[in-house]
């Protein structure tokens, strides 16, 4: 079906796609209140899914309702006529909701609250031999870190410990952050 609309739209699949997740914001915006809840929806892979079952149900009535239109006249409409189409088929999306899907979506959660079983946790040793280090840093040296560190994966970032708190009170309340001319030396 996603190709039949693809080609009656006379766009791309990657264009579609753009269409397809703005409709998807519009809806998630309409559906909270908040920009915490409406990050949750926008991140729940079972709503999206749900919401793509749903609008696939709505676009086959377009390719219905197209192919209806383009039997009764002799002339294929315009792109802006379609789209119109399109969107007046498609427009009830906004008046549907899964109650079981939103609530399960504003408990869904994409950031692990804790270090998964991989990640080993640091001894007490290791974390104050680390608020130390992060003593002696210079600003050149923490901004390469912050930078160029992977996320996660340094014992100075995890917001779990003292010492994620302790570096970025270091670099961006002692420091001040970057500067540009830093920021030049690293490579931008």
């Amino acid at each position: 079906m996603t190709n039949q609309v693809i080609k009656i739209l006379q766009t791309t699949p990657e264009q579609y796609e753009v269409l397809l997740l703005d409709i998807y914001i519009e809806w998630c915006c309409l559906k909270t209140k908040n920009l915490r809840s409406y990050q949750k929806l926008l991140t729940c892979p079972p709503l999206f899914n749900w919401f793509r079952r749903e609008l696939s149900i709505l676009e086959e009535n377009f390719v219905k309702d197209y192919n209806m239109t383009a039997a009764l006249y002799f002339e294929t409409p315009t792109i802006a006529h379609i789209y119109m189409m399109y969107k007046i088929s498609t427009s009830t999306i906004f008046n549907r909701y899964s109650m079981p899907l939103l609530k399960h979506a504003n408990k869904y959660s994409l950031i692990q609250k804790k270090p998964s079983k991989k990640m080993r946790e640091p001894t007490e040793k290791e974390i104050n031999k680390a608020l130390k280090k992060i003593e002696t840093l210079d600003h050149f040296t923490m901004c390469k870190l912050w930078r160029f560190s992977p996320a996660g994966s340094e014992i100075y970032f995890r917001a779990d410990l003292p010492t994620g708190d302790a570096f970025s009170k270091r670099l961006w309340g002692h420091f001040g952050g970057f500067t540009p001319e830093i920021s030049k030396q690293l490579g931008h």
